[in-house]
């Protein structure tokens, strides 16, 4: 491999920004809805390209476990039997938290445990006083 000049290592190539990724063509426009929906709620930079396929599947499973809350919401109970969409939500469920902590876009993705720990050493529990601050008046 050639060694490059001084004057080509001095030289600064301008990264492109990159904008949030685009919902792919073939997404119903539900799908694209929850794509945006996603994709507003992160940081740019958030997801690489390589996310594409979870990211995907989440969209799609978010749009499947929609339409069975709708389903279930018209009708639970029909004729005496529990709807078979509670078996379409339930797994739906599972699915799109396991995506969503894939994609590391649950709450807990989005806390650092280092600054809960701070926070958590600087604030009082609910109640307490904190002994430097002096005692609370004595109730008689």
């Amino acid at each position: 491999m050639a060694r490059q000049s001084a004057d080509a290592l001095a030289t600064v190539t301008a990264l492109r920004p990159r904008g949030p990724m685009r919902a792919p063509t073939d997404l119903t426009t539900e799908q694209i809805m929850i794509w945006d929906e996603v994709i507003k709620s992160v940081p740019d930079g958030h997801f690489v390209q390589a996310d594409e396929p979870l990211l995907r599947t989440f969209v799609q499973v978010t749009e499947q476990l929609r339409r069975a809350q709708q389903r279930i919401g018209k009708m639970a109970v029909r004729k005496g039997k529990v709807s078979a969409w509670f078996a379409v939500f339930e797994r739906a469920s599972r699915m799109q938290t396991s995506l969503a902590r894939a994609l590391r876009i649950t709450a807990n993705a989005r806390v650092d445990p280092t600054k809960v720990a701070q926070r958590m050493r600087t604030q009082p529990a609910a109640g307490e006083a904190k002994p430097w601050n002096g005692a609370p008046p004595a109730v008689d």
